[in-house]
């Protein structure tokens, strides 16, 4: 063994900063200190900061209310800390100069965080919330009111929702409470799913002139804590604004501003709502702006109406959001703590490890980030723990004290400090007193290593490995300093050591470079450490493991095959979670992330607990992914490493792109250099996540679609013929698809529209196969599929997209991968997942069914905290589906996602356990159904065959449970297993009916319904032997010889078998390769080709060409049925003879 260590140092000398740190080395400083009687503070905390700040020679000035709230006072020019002594409630005005300051490079220290857990805005000599603010500013009636419910119709009403076939009631009920006889209108939803609208619509706007403002009373039912109400205007384009409810009464007043563009006209999107322009008005609760709602919701509306603008409303209505800062705000970085036993001062922080401290009455935590070790992480900030609350089975909780410390591009070289502790007892205990000394000094110090160690975290054998340290200087002179870089080996013993002296010039970056190191002959793993010192005095330290990967010398790969997983001989089920790690929970910057393989967010200590979590819960496998630009992080092979080292296997996504549009030489690249093809641990690939065929992803194929057509019906006038339909194009004649109202239409289904699905078919069949070739040319050991979304959702109404069909993609996966987010509801919602699985396996029962994403999100906006009942519902929703996974024995489930926390881009939380990795209702779920999971046998055969026709339905697989499911859920209550079958089914070239695509009569000018097939390739036999592959249309220029030998593969898409000729007799339907054109012959197949089956034939045409080519001609391949039609795709090819 010999890996190959390159030390380096990247010094990075960070410009002058006008902070109080960068001045503390001079011996002064300045702690802004903000106390103000309307912010009292505990006076024992207050005196013993002061205390604290004098020791290191800090002078205190005093800031009020006012000055905080104040850009000219509140600066960071004059080497400032700004110290909070009660961050949890502070002047809603401050959040601009606070935020200044912190961005100039200001120094913060903040007890009691997150920031601004109570925003106060004054209101005359009083500081309220922003809602007593609004509460103290509301009247008892509009000016105006528009809709009196004590003189409105229901009839006045109309319902548009997501799911029009709920049970959606409109009733109007007394509001006493109100005034006498005052009445509202009720609006109960009792199995909420997407979105849900009560509308009112007028003839003229309801606004009178100068009316602007829009007011109404409004509460929730028990579940119900948001409201949004839409505004649409005359020319179509809608305006939405949200509300929080309560259960009881309360006034609304919103102003035009609060009204945003919502996707309709989009000239509209960079103007205001004009009220007078209105035509309806909708109460509604939306996956978009009220979150993932589901089940029994209600809520009421009164005395809707208008109002002239008054300012002090606007004035009540300015909400300053509170700024997003790592380690300060808001709430959503931070999470409550259970199971907590022990408080110890953090691995690597600022004291001494595991020292105990005192509990607080009351603490939470940071959300973890990446820490110091590992080098070239290019991070700009580095986070410090500084105490840890462990759990009674001695695992950390979280993290309820941290520093953050930033580099010059970010926030100008600022440090801060946060305790997430809410006790003034504990600060003034003795281990209190002592952990805040030791920042205030640390905050003084310029230099700190914001990364050090290797380069990767897991090599492999032969990989050069790189060392260094990134040292941040924040002082404007020179600083020697020393660097200490170590070797341990797995038994704590030094084996080498290094140290380096420099010099680092003020505002200047350097690169050290020694001599090259090796670990030869030496056990693997090593410990990686860097120290960095002055005077010989530790300033900081950063270390980590380095350990090594070599394939298995018997290496066991999952098989994908006869309906099911198999590893080592034995039935396999896949049983985990969609993995992202904790540490990306809260954040805001979407690359870190989204890319968390990537050198700056990969973070192994917090993914190694994450991964011993999901052991204990029963996971043996996790869905992840990963981005091409994610290579130079080195990460993949450490997270590999860590999964094998705890028995989980991995189905691992490659991105970007789809196979509609392959990138393959990044996908190539991911696999080669990873070297995944002798990886195990890997069981599959995903090549694409959640695709659809929506409009703007159809539109690229149209043209495909018309030559589609040309070539199964020979012209457009034989298609429009065969479906007394037209083909549609745009004014410009340019070609279309499909209208939304030919997807969602229900009913008998049109030739039309059952063209375009075998169309879609086909395209999806030739994207997808010719991805997995590619894939298994150079790694054939991993099964190929990709994230299929809503695929295979029989309860799916959608009118604007079509699903990925099942149908022909059974020929270009290995593994069906259905998502389960139509799933969401009672039993009632879930157990259409077994008519998905049936599907599936009539599509090709040789693939495994693998529910590639199933949860439901738990996180309440109103609270900005995960919601109790929407906990309990997520445990049943798991439950429900584990029986359902149970009685359709399916082959393995991810759901989504790990992570408990607040998601910022989806304002979701789907985690399955809390963030500090204590068990949520539906962790337990998971943990009493894995040995279930783990033991499930194979679906016995079917008893009961159900017929289905997809083309009878526009809507599709919709169409078809419709039909059938009355049926289907008899069987399963008679304890039968029902299967799907179409009238092809079984069938082969000679026995199939008689029928093309759309039911129509099969005339030899249509595409037949149950025969189908495609060339995969078509090459030439060159001089050597070898073979070229043709593209379609190509020419072909022959020698004088004449000779040309063709390879031509083809897969056999349709249900009926293709047979060869008997010896003896030829029969209608014997399958042949027919040759026509300027040449003209056939060639029998001569063995049967089952679906998804493929055939490969060598074809010489010489004495072809001989006897029947003059210069030059076209000929064309296709499949035909003797006697019955041809079918399948076409292949062209110009042949040119070379003159003498």
């Amino acid at each position: 063994m010999k890996i190959r260590i390159l030390f380096a140092v990247t010094l990075l000398c960070l410009l002058t900063v006008h902070t109080g740190t960068a001045a503390a080395a001079e011996g002064g400083g300045t702690a802004l200190f903000f106390e103000d009687p309307a912010f009292p503070a505990d006076e024992r905390t207050v005196r013993c900061l002061k205390e604290l700040l004098t020791l290191e020679g800090y002078a205190i000035m005093p800031v009020n209310a006012e000055a905080l709230c104040s850009t000219a006072e509140l600066t960071a020019a004059h080497n400032t800390l700004l110290v909070l002594a009660d961050a949890a409630r502070l002047p809603m005005a401050a959040i601009p100069p606070v935020t200044a300051y912190l961005n100039q490079g200001g120094n913060l220290l903040a007890l009691n965080a997150p920031l601004w857990q109570e925003r106060l805005t004054r209101f005359g000599d009083e500081w309220l919330s922003l809602e007593a603010y609004r509460r103290r500013m509301a009247g008892t009636a509009p000016s105006h009111c528009f809709l009196d419910f004590r003189a409105e119709s229901l009839a006045s009403w109309h319902r548009s929702a997501y799911r029009m076939e709920t049970d959606t009631r409109f009733s109007l009920v007394v509001a006493d409470e109100l005034g006498e006889g005052k009445k509202a209108l009720l609006v109960d939803m009792p199995d909420m799913e997407g979105w849900d609208s009560a509308c009112r619509s007028f003839e003229t706007s309801p606004y009178p002139p100068g009316h602007v403002m829009t007011v109404f009373t409004a509460k929730g039912g028990p579940r119900t804590t948001r409201l949004a109400v839409e505004l649409r205007e005359r020319d179509g384009s809608r305006w939405m604004a949200t509300v929080s409810l309560s259960p009881q009464w309360e006034q609304y007043v919103l102003l035009p501003e609060e009204f945003e563009f919502w996707e309709s006209v989009y000239a509209r999107k960079d103007t205001r709502l004009n009220p007078a322009n209105v035509e309806m008005i909708a109460f509604t609760l939306a996956y978009s702006h009220t979150g993932h709602l589901h089940g029994q919701h209600s809520f009421a509306v009164a005395d809707v109406g208008s109002a002239p603008l008054d300012e002090r409303y606007r004035a009540a209505r300015k909400e300053i959001p509170v700024p997003a800062f790592e380690i300060l705000a808001p709430s959503y970085k931070f999470y409550p703590m259970s199971d907590v036993t022990a408080l110890v001062t953090a691995e690597d922080g600022l004291l001494p490890a595991g020292a105990p401290a005192p509990m607080p009455r009351a603490m939470m935590s940071m959300h973890p980030r990446p820490e110091a070790g590992g080098f070239d992480k290019g991070r700009h900030w580095r986070w410090l723990p500084l105490l840890e609350a462990r759990g009674s089975d001695g695992t950390v909780r979280g993290y309820p004290a941290v520093m953050f410390f930033q580099d010059s591009t970010l926030c100008a070289g600022a440090c801060r400090a946060s305790f997430a502790i809410d006790d003034p007892g504990w600060y003034v205990s003795s281990a209190g007193k002592e952990l805040l000394r030791s920042v205030i000094q640390r905050m003084r110090m310029p230099l700190f290593l914001l990364d050090g160690g290797a380069d990767c975290y897991t090599a492999f054998e032969d990989q050069t490995v790189q060392v260094g340290a990134t040292v941040a200087n924040r002082s404007g002179g020179d600083e020697a300093v020393q660097l200490e870089f170590a070797i341990k080996d797995k038994n704590g013993f030094h084996t080498e050591k290094r140290n380096m002296q420099t010099v680092i010039p003020a505002g200047k970056e350097m690169a050290v470079e020694s001599s090259l190191m090796t670990l030869e002959g030496r056990d693997m793993p090593v410990e990686i450490s860097v120290r960095l010192l002055q005077k010989g005095e530790v300033l900081d330290e950063a270390h980590h493991m380095l350990h090594l990967w070599r394939p298995s010398a018997s290496p066991s790969f999952v098989a994908a095959g006869k309906g099911r997983f198999d590893l080592n001989g034995k039935r396999w089920i896949p049983h985990g979670v969609n993995y992202m790690p904790s540490s990306g929970i809260g954040v805001e910057d979407r690359t870190y992330f989204e890319k968390w393989l990537g050198a700056d967010a990969y973070h192994p200590r917090v993914i190694q607990r994450d991964l011993e979590r999901c052991v204990a819960m029963g996971c043996n496998a996790l869905s992840i992914f990963i981005y091409h630009e994610s290579l130079k992080g080195h990460n993949l092979l450490d997270l590999l490493r860590r999964m094998d080292d705890l028995g989980m296997k991995a189905n691992l996504s490659l991105r970007p792109g789809t196979p509609m549009d392959f990138k393959w030489d990044l996908i190539k690249e991911l696999i080669e250099v990873h070297r995944l093809s002798e990886n195990d641990t890997v069981f599959a690939y995903d090549l694409a996540w959640e695709p659809q065929f929506r409009p703007h992803e159809r539109e690229p194929f149209n043209k495909d679609w018309e030559a589609w057509v040309v070539e199964r019906y020979g012209s457009i006038e034989n298609a429009e013929k065969d479906w007394g339909e037209p083909f549609l194009r745009d004014e410009n004649g340019a070609p279309l698809n499909i209208t939304p109202e030919m997807v969602g239409r229900a009913g008998q289904g049109a030739p039309r529209m059952a063209a375009y699905r075998r169309f879609l078919d086909t395209l999806l069949f030739e994207k997808y196969n010719q991805a997995r070739t590619l894939v298994h040319n150079i790694d054939p050991n991993h099964p190929v599929s990709f994230r299929m979304s809503m695929a295979g959702d029989p309860t799916d109404w959608q009118t604007d997209a079509l699903l990925y069909d099942f149908a022909y993609l059974g020929g270009a996966v290995d593994i069906f991968e259905p998502e389960a987010y139509g799933r969401i509801g009672d039993w009632e919602k879930v157990k259409p997942g077994a008519f998905t699985s049936a599907y599936a396996r009539w599509a090709n029962p040789a693939l495994p069914v693998l529910w590639a994403e199933a949860g439901v999100h738990v996180w309440d906006m109103s609270s900005m905290k995960q919601g109790e009942d929407m906990l309990q519902f997520q445990a049943q929703y798991f439950d429900d589906f584990y029986r359902m996974l149970l009685m359709s024995r399916v082959d393995g489930i991810f759901w989504w996602w790990y992570p408990g926390g607040y998601r910022f881009d989806e304002k979701s939380d789907y985690g399955i356990i809390n963030p500090d990795g204590t068990d949520r209702p539906s962790t337990k779920v998971i943990r009493k159904y894995a040995p279930l999971i783990s033991q499930m046998e194979t679906l016995p055969p079917v008893d009961e065959w159900l017929l289905f026709d997809r083309d009878k339905h526009n809507n599709g697989l919709t169409g078809i449970y419709s039909e059938l499911k009355k049926d289907f859920w008899a069987n399963i209550e008679a304890g039968k297993v029902p299967g799907l079958r179409t009238s092809g089914t079984g069938t082969d070239t000679r026995t199939c009916p008689a029928l093309a695509v759309g039911n129509t009569p099969l005339n030899g000018n249509n595409p037949p319904k149950y025969m189908d097939s495609v060339f995969d390739q078509v090459a030439r036999k060159d001089e050597q032997g070898g073979w070229i592959p043709l593209k379609n249309r190509a020419s072909v220029f022959l020698p004088q010889t004449e000779e040309l030998n063709l390879q031509i593969s083809l897969t056999n898409l349709g249900e009926a078998a293709l047979v060869p000729p008997d010896e003896n007799r030829n029969q209608a339907g014997d399958v042949y390769l027919t040759v026509s054109g300027a040449l003209s012959f056939r060639v029998p197949i001569t063995q049967d080709v089952g679906r998804f089956q493929s055939l490969t034939m060598e074809l010489s045409l010489t004495d072809a060409i001989r006897d029947q080519l003059k210069a030059s001609g076209t000929i064309r391949l296709q499949m035909e049925a003797r006697d019955r039609s041809a079918f399948g795709s076409v292949f062209e090819l110009q042949l040119k003879k070379m003159q003498p």
